[in-house]
């Protein structure tokens, strides 16, 4: 989470996906995942995510994204939206799109990276994986565990723990660019 607020000194950011059964905390996981990271955005469930959602998402917010219930199918929506995922873990990735002004085509460039976090239970192709740092959890046993986020309540609590990030990241800037340049 803390490395969100400072992403763009990177060259590569990997992706982060939550992999477990139904009622292990995925959703959940997410939601702190959103609240939490810089400018934290949920594109909702995969079924209904467009690559233009994406793209346009990222272009606008320049911040986190999390995708939940992203689980594989051989639809070409889904092909373009892994494409998206593994081109858009290094700093130069982008997508083309061709919009038509004044009756004219032209193209534009959507940079495309970003952190993001994703849930899914079917698991992900290799290709998508090596995109990815992995955690495969187990299903919730306590009634603790199963607990839902209170969407408004929660969000405000974790406020002021993402200010603190800020603080964080902007006092420390510098130094996380020197341990950078050393990697």
């Amino acid at each position: 989470i803390i490395g969100t607020y400072c992403y763009p000194l990177f060259f590569w950011f990997p992706h982060i996906l939550v992999n477990a059964p139904s009622g292990s905390g995925k959703s959940k996981c997410l939601t702190i995942v959103q609240y939490l990271s810089f400018r934290g955005f949920d594109l909702g469930a995969s079924a209904g995510v467009t690559p233009a959602q994406i793209f346009r998402t990222i272009e606008c917010n320049r911040g986190t994204i999390t995708i939940d219930e992203y689980e594989q199918s051989d639809s070409d929506t889904q092909k373009i939206v892994n494409q998206i995922l593994n081109a858009s873990a290094s700093k130069d990735a982008y997508i083309i799109r061709a919009e038509q002004v004044d009756k004219k085509w032209k193209a534009w460039k959507f940079p495309i990276f970003c952190p993001k976090a994703v849930g899914n239970i079917s698991g992900i192709n290799p290709t998508s994986l090596s995109r990815f740092i992995a955690f495969r959890w187990l299903k919730t046993t306590s009634e603790r565990g199963k607990r839902k986020p209170y969407r408004e309540q929660d969000k405000k609590s974790f406020e002021p723990i993402r200010e603190d990030l800020y603080l964080f990241t902007l006092e420390n800037s510098h130094k996380i660019k020197e341990i950078y340049k050393t990697l």
